[in-house]
């Protein structure tokens, strides 16, 4: 009652609330007003909210027409852990439910834990400039942060960890951070952050010109990173747009690291003109996720995947599904399957440079799938896959390859094919590699591209490489080489530099 009390009286601008250090047992929500700015003295001021008269209950709670600048600042909060995350409890440690304007409220360097929401800013109008940052929020059955019709909101700086062993049903939170409502989300940035533990997404970014910057996310049972539509029924033209994707780690998440992609709940709308650049992920089923293959959904459009590592991945480490407009360019990525994998119906596709390594024993550099069609890739590296340079199969049509370079200096066992294609589609063109691409090759080789050697070498073949058929491209040849024998019928001659 007194604290309660305390905050009452200093509804006038600028007011501040002191509670000092200490523990304080709290048993009803504390409604906040506007014009106050509510501190404490770090860990050391304990709310203890763990036995609410209501399990329902919020800790600090506002809702109506109108609230201004109001900000809660250090200090430790601590709920009752018992919520199963079915949605049957709503408690959070600060609720604001605006049905009118809300405008700056801010939660700062506070520690959160064992509530179902950690902090839930929303209004059925609009939240300006919220700001959640500096908060090590733990243990949170629904949804650590979740900014709801923003606009110019900020989660920064926060450590977020998801996991809840032990407490209530021992599943982890659902989602870190999570910003609802692409109609209404706008400019929000979400940076900084660490985020653990999620049972489904680390991050969930709606909205419009939404940046995702420099977070770091580990152990995410679902998805590290996910753009994608409001879980409401959209507006024409209400997508996702101008959303940034760049310097985030993201490693060791079950299903995918970074995922743009419909609502595969709730709409079957996507987003577009999303940069997704200079990534690091590592770990799990898959490191980018364009789009999603399921029947009646779009995909995503105006997509650019530029600069990003992607590593050790147990699948595909960059997957295009039903992509429209999606442009690669500089990216390095291996993955068992596949370095890159261009699927269903996507179309418009250009692949500029970067590195590609499938390194499973069927492991291709790049697959193009399916039925995607336009698509060019120009100037990549492949090296040392298990299967396949570049693959090219079902019906994939109008697909121009130019300028590759296909490296295998990997000894036995040996890439089948530099470039395969197995497509019925039509206007497949595949150009000259590189010259001189290749790297100089051991002794025994099995190639079916070509094959390389220096005058220090061995230059006579043997019956041990297997050859059944070579396919000779343009190389240069850089010391003195001569072939006495070609498939018992050919023999020519080179000198060094020509």
């Amino acid at each position: 009652f007194a604290i309660q009390a305390a905050i009452n009286a200093a509804a006038t601008p600028q007011s501040r609330v002191h509670i000092p250090a200490g523990n304080y047992r709290i048993t009803s929500r504390l409604t906040l007003v506007s014009n106050v700015w509510i501190y404490g003295d770090g860990d050391g001021t304990y709310l203890d909210f763990s036995s609410p008269a209501d399990s329902n209950d919020h800790l600090f709670y506002w809702s109506g027409t109108n609230l201004d600048d109001v900000t809660i600042s250090d200090m430790r909060m601590r709920g009752n852990g018992l919520d199963l995350g079915d949605r049957s409890a709503q408690g959070a440690a600060v609720l604001i439910s605006g049905t009118g304007a809300v405008s700056r409220p801010k939660v700062l360097r506070c520690r959160i834990e064992r509530f179902r929401f950690g902090v839930n800013i929303y209004s059925a109008t609009l939240v300006t400039h919220p700001e959640v940052r500096d908060c090590g929020i733990d243990a949170c059955s629904y949804t650590g942060i979740q900014l709801w019709g923003v606009y110019g909101a900020h989660a920064g700086g926060n450590h977020i960890d998801c996991t809840r062993a032990a407490i209530g049903d021992g599943l982890a939170g659902l989602v870190g951070i999570f910003t609802p409502g692409s109609g209404t989300n706008v400019f929000t940035v979400v940076d900084g952050n660490h985020v653990t533990g999620s049972r489904y997404e680390a991050i969930n970014a709606q909205g419009k010109g939404t940046t995702v910057t420099g977070n770091t996310i580990n152990g995410s049972a679902e998805t590290g990173i996910s753009v994608e539509p409001a879980q409401d029924v959209l507006a024409a033209g209400d997508l996702v747009r101008s959303t940034t994707v760049a310097g985030n780690t993201v490693f060791d998440c079950v299903g995918q690291c970074i995922v743009v992609r419909h609502d595969p709940v709730n709409t079957p709308e996507s987003v577009g003109q999303v940069s997704i650049t200079g990534n690091a992920t590592s770990g799990g089923n898959v490191g980018i996720r364009i789009g999603q293959d399921e029947s009646g959904t779009s995909g995503p459009f105006d997509v650019s995947v530029v600069g990003n590592t992607c590593s050790e991945h147990d699948t595909i480490a960059i997957r295009i599904i039903k992509g429209t407009r999606i442009a690669l360019a500089g990216n390095v990525a291996d993955g068992v399957s596949a370095g890159l994998s261009i699927e269903s119906t996507s179309t418009i596709v250009s692949v500029t440079g970067g590195s590609y390594r499938g390194t499973g024993a069927s492991g291709d550099g790049i697959r193009i799938i399916d039925s995607v069609s336009h698509v060019t890739v120009s100037g990549p590296v492949i090296h040392n896959v298990g299967r396949y340079g570049i693959f090219i199969t079902n019906t994939a049509n109008n697909v121009q390859i130019n300028d590759h370079v296909i490296i295998d200096d990997q000894g036995s066992p040996t890439m089948v094919a530099a470039v395969q294609d197995e497509s019925t589609g039509s206007d497949i063109h595949v150009g000259n590699p590189v010259p001189g691409g290749r790297l100089l090759a051991p002794p025994s080789y099995l190639s079916t591209y070509y094959y390389f050697a220096t005058s220090s070498q061995a230059l006579t073949t043997s019956a041990a490489l297997g050859n059944t058929y070579v396919r000779v491209g343009p190389w240069l040849v850089t010391s003195a080489l001569s072939i006495s024998r070609f498939n018992a019928e050919i023999t020519s001659a080179g000198e060094a530099g020509s």
